[in-house]
């Protein structure tokens, strides 16, 4: 007869050590935007400043910012990072003004705070208007309307790291 022999052999799981990553920014679909405090890039005249939004508008000293009550906000990667970004129609102006619009974007920060990537378009005058918006590859496509003509055209705008905010790109 023979002896059977065994061979015990234990295997333990290596220890390794994970790289070490960035921590991923929050998740900007978290945010009740209409009942946030941020700072909101320059809307026409009203300089960039940190406001606190109930119900969708907000009063500083001397200016009032709301969201464009027509137009949603909307979520895309515009920076190139790999998170998505929110761009957002609002309006601002002085007290009972006519109010100037501009598309802007924020983003989230690791830590979970609102932080304003910029004004994507702002039009030099408050009777032009952006009244839509696309984004394609992190490029934003805008519809503006003239309202004293009713004209309508396209921009196309772009985040430029080196710049730190967004250069349009069509002319």
């Amino acid at each position: 007869m023979r002896a059977a022999g065994a061979v015990l052999l234990v295997l333990a799981p290596a220890a390794v050590a994970a790289p070490a990553t960035a921590q991923p920014a929050a998740d900007v679909r978290g945010i009740d935007w209409h009942d946030a405090e941020f700072e909101v890039p320059r809307v026409g005249p009203c300089p960039q400043q940190h406001v606190r939004f109930s119900g969708g508008a907000a009063r500083t000293d001397g200016w009032v910012y709301r969201f464009t009550p027509e137009r949603g906000i909307d979520y895309a990667d515009v920076t190139g990072d790999g998170t998505e970004d929110v761009l957002a129609l609002v309006d601002c102006g002085p007290p009972r003004s006519e109010y100037s619009t501009a598309l802007v974007a924020l983003t989230r920060s690791p830590d979970g705070s609102v932080v304003p990537l910029g004004t994507v378009v702002s039009p030099g005058t408050w009777r032009q208007v952006p009244v839509d918006f696309t984004t394609w590859h992190g490029d934003v496509a805008v519809t503006l309307t003239d309202q004293d003509t009713g004209a309508r055209w396209n921009e196309y705008h772009r985040w430029v790291p080196d710049l730190g905010g967004f250069a349009r790109i069509d002319g």
